[in-house]
């Protein structure tokens, strides 16, 4: 037989997931004057890594993302600067070129019968090792010099030129000035004996016989078709982790997570108080974090937090932290993310609860203790508050047995929390 409690909540606003309860009111007021959103170098839409940024010596607007890993005994994340979208391949895209060096092999004519065009590329091709399948998902295909499409590929370039050239049949312009890096190879020979390079720091193609060790630089392609944006933040599947960020702290590119059990997350800003809701959905498979972003309007920055079950965050615990103050969430980008083969898919950003609604009674269905019986485990709500509903809870029982003995009192806990999915 089912026995009905009611359990009396006087006056509290509940804020719905947080570590244990965690209750509005407990949050301090703060008006956030100073906050804005996160700049272009830390928080980039689809749009904007189209437009945005380009490495053409006119007023560039620098912009690095962090794709790849340098080899298979080295997972540190590939870094390559953003060039612009290739008007040569339709679709939504961005071309990357790499920072870093990303060679096994330096001098590309150690076997004189492999003609040094041929082993610039073949050296370059993709590897699994540097990509994993759903990062190489993403990788567009270039049509280079009119005739060969490439995943990966060098650049071009003019002995003596300023600039050097990606995209489909070089059409887009890297101007070397605003390209600073370590000497690397192009694709382009000069003659027999030399091929065209750019030196450490060069203003200028130089040219380099093709036994010289030069490191190799790539152009890649990126598919952003279901790219939703790029961010700076981080996460750590098993700690907090917040950070100030700038134009060198580079971003990852975020894919539209819809299709994926994730979770939800709201955002509450009531006369002042303000928190961060999270639930992770119940049938995730992976790793869930809640990521805060935005700027005070001195530097960027973001906090992030695994979403084990559920997750709240107070605006004071954020200020905390990164040593800032005016924090205003409706200025910040905040979203639930689940990595995938090393490509992050978010979720839409978190959505405002306009107001609260005060919980003064919740009704738990229970099964009354009966000697010799299992005690009940789950306690049935059915109630929606505050834009999450509440359906089945965990009850605790003290003493803490899994079946009622007999002339023992029980007290039964419940703690409320919404159900997702």
């Amino acid at each position: 037989m089912k026995k009905r409690i009611k359990r009396l909540i006087a006056g509290i606003s509940v804020l719905a997931v947080a570590a244990g309860s965690v209750i509005l009111s407990a949050f301090g007021l703060n008006a956030g004057a100073a906050s804005s959103e996160p700049t272009v170098t830390s928080f980039a839409t689809k749009n904007q890594l189209m437009t945005v940024f380009d490495l053409d010596g006119s007023n560039d607007t620098v912009g690095l993302i962090y794709f790849g890993t340098m080899d298979y005994t080295d997972n540190t994340r590939l870094c390559w600067y953003i060039a612009g979208k290739d008007n040569g391949i339709s679709g939504d895209n961005v071309i990357l070129l790499v920072k870093d060096r990303v060679s096994l092999i330096d001098t590309p004519y150690y076997y004189s019968r492999i003609p040094f065009l041929d082993m610039r590329e073949e050296a370059i091709s993709k590897d699994d090792t540097n990509y994993t399948s759903e990062e190489q998902a993403l990788m567009n295909t270039t049509r280079i010099d009119s005739s060969k499409d490439k995943l990966l590929y060098s650049l071009k370039g003019t002995y003596g030129g300023n600039a050097i050239y990606a995209g489909t049949d070089n059409n887009v312009k890297v101007d070397l000035a605003s390209y600073p890096t370590t000497e690397f190879w192009l694709r382009t020979e000069f003659d027999s004996d030399y091929a065209l390079c750019v030196r450490s720091h060069g203003t200028t193609v130089d040219k380099a016989k093709k036994d010289t060790e030069l490191s190799m630089r790539m152009a890649v392609d990126i598919n952003l078709t279901n790219v939703l944006f790029a961010s700076s933040a981080r996460t750590d599947p098993s700690a907090v982790k917040y950070e100030k960020t700038n134009a060198s702290t580079g971003m990852i590119l975020r894919l539209n997570g819809s299709s994926k059990k994730i979770g939800t997350v709201k955002y509450y800003d009531v006369n002042g108080y303000q928190g961060v809701a999270a639930y992770k959905d119940k049938d995730a498979s992976g790793t869930v974090s809640l990521v805060i972003q935005g700027n005070n309007g001195t530097d960027d920055w973001y906090y992030s937090v695994p979403v084990n079950d559920y997750a709240g965050v107070k605006v004071e615990e954020i200020e905390s932290a990164l040593g800032i103050s005016g924090v205003s969430l409706d200025k910040c980008k905040i979203w639930l993310e689940t990595t995938i083969g090393n490509v992050a898919y978010a979720t839409s950003f978190a959505s405002e609860v306009q107001s609260l609604t005060d919980i003064n009674t919740v009704a738990f269905n229970i099964d009354a203790p009966v000697g010799g019986s299992a005690l009940d485990t789950t306690a049935e709500i059915n109630k929606s508050v505050n834009g999450f509903t509440y359906g089945t809870s965990d009850i605790t029982w003290s003493p803490a047995d899994t079946s009622a003995c007999y002339n023992t009192a029980y007290t039964a806990s419940v703690t409320v929390k919404p159900h997702i999915g």
